[in-house]
């Protein structure tokens, strides 16, 4: 029996042999299938595999294809049983999605139909409109289902910095989308990342609750780091190299720094992505070279903690974001933080105890951050030994746990007073 269903039967009652809670969860990120195994590319699902503890099994509706040649870099642990991938009509990106979306659409829909007896309460990645269509039609064959946003759509269309007709027309189809999700989710419970999520969907759902998803283990957590004199400083960023990430601004700020005679610095940046080019177009044209270093893709795990280990600082110039897991790693590792104030940021780095915060957008104010941090040994160790203490705070079993009782109080017990008033009102 799952520890989430023998807590919904409350403390005092007898616990019964049966049949556990079986939850499905509608993902967003694509996967591939070789034959032997699933992989995927966002590590976010290691905080959804951490649910099997929870509950007796997970059906993972994920947009799937078959490859063996074409692969996720991330596999995807199976093997107690209690996870099932169910395939629904493959699409890599967005574009890819809205573009077929009715052929995805009927494919989803054929699926979930097909495995509604199977589940008992459906989590549902939200924030597009295939997953507003999934969230409407479990809602009305009666299951329970629940939503979790992560990101704010418009601000991260916004930060593409597309300009004339082509922004006009992908900020007003973003504004729609967000709105949909927004009708979709009335009445049902909802999970959002970080205090600007919590502020948009508030005006529209009954139930929302802020959670801060970690992919950070309690194990993962350094007891401290030691911060000896080096010859260099290392600046670490770990994330995709798009846009919305604003690594543009770190170059332009570390050209700013060299210019003003700070020299002990290097950048890493650790990812891939479609703005790699133009970034090492921008690095060479201002003489950055040797102050670059393009790491590429690092696995998650011990090679990405090894990373974290070897830099000094960790830079995040993001022009949007919801609650970066980067952060919850680098702080676990203790390092001290340059961010961008954006989306649910201040509410993990606080300024001045365990980081800086520097306004999105702007090269100079980043620069001065960083100049600061290149200046004081002892900032960087406080903010460093702050951060540990932070980041304990936000494991992946706290979050979980936290995620799991508001389930309980708000979908699933929510869901028996309802009925329980519906009869009520018959008799």
């Amino acid at each position: 029996m799952s520890k989430l269903v023998a807590a919904r039967m409350g403390s005092n009652a007898e616990v019964q042999e049966g049949p556990g809670l079986k939850m499905a969860v509608l993902l967003d990120q694509p996967f591939w299938f070789d034959g032997a195994s699933y992989s995927t590319n966002a590590p976010f699902i290691n905080f959804v595999l951490s649910f099997r503890e929870k509950v007796d099994s997970l059906l993972l509706f994920a947009p799937l294809k078959q490859s063996k040649t074409e692969g996720g870099r991330l596999d995807i642990p199976m093997g107690d049983g209690k996870v099932r991938v169910i395939p629904i009509p493959f699409y890599k990106t967005t574009f890819q999605l809205y573009l077929e979306l009715p052929f995805i659409w009927r494919g989803t829909a054929r699926r979930l139909r097909r495995e509604l007896s199977g589940f008992d309460v459906a989590w549902i990645m939200g924030g597009h409109v295939l997953a507003d269509l999934a969230g409407r039609f479990l809602r009305k064959s009666g299951k329970k289902a629940f939503f979790y946003y992560r990101s704010n759509l418009v601000e991260e269309v916004r930060s593409h910095g597309y300009t004339g007709v082509k922004a006009a027309a992908l900020m007003a189809v973003s504004r729609m989308v967000q709105r949909f999700s927004m009708s979709t989710a009335v009445g049902g419970a909802v999970f959002v990342v970080g205090e600007e999520l919590k502020d948009i969907y508030k005006k529209s759902c009954r139930s929302i609750h802020k959670i801060y998803p970690s992919i950070i283990s309690g194990r993962d957590v350094m007891r401290g780091k030691n911060t000896g004199d080096t010859a260099r400083l290392n600046f670490l960023t770990v994330g995709r190299l798009t846009p919305e990430k604003g690594l543009g601004d770190l170059v332009r700020a570390a050209e700013l720094l060299v210019r003003s005679g700070c020299h002990r610095l290097v950048f890493r940046l650790v990812g891939d992505g479609k703005e790699k080019k133009r970034l090492q177009r921008m690095v060479a044209e201002a003489g950055l070279n040797g102050y670059f270093e393009f790491a590429g893709f690092v696995q998650p795990g011990k090679d990405l903690f090894s990373a974290y280990d070897s830099a000094d600082v960790f830079v995040l110039p993001s022009r949007t974001e919801g609650i970066p897991k980067v952060l919850y790693e680098a702080m676990a590792r203790g390092l001290p933080v340059v961010a961008s104030r954006v989306g649910g940021v201040p509410e993990i780095v606080e300024e001045g105890v365990n980081g800086l915060l520097v306004p999105p957008g702007n090269p100079e104010a980043l620069a001065r951050a960083i100049r600061i941090l290149c200046r004081e040994k002892k900032l960087r160790e406080g903010f460093g030994k702050k951060g540990l203490e932070t980041a304990s705070k936000f494991t992946m079993e706290r979050q979980r746990d936290a995620m799991c009782k508001i389930i309980l109080e708000h979908v699933l017990r929510a869901e028996q007073s309802s009925a329980r008033q519906r009869r009520e009102k018959l008799l």
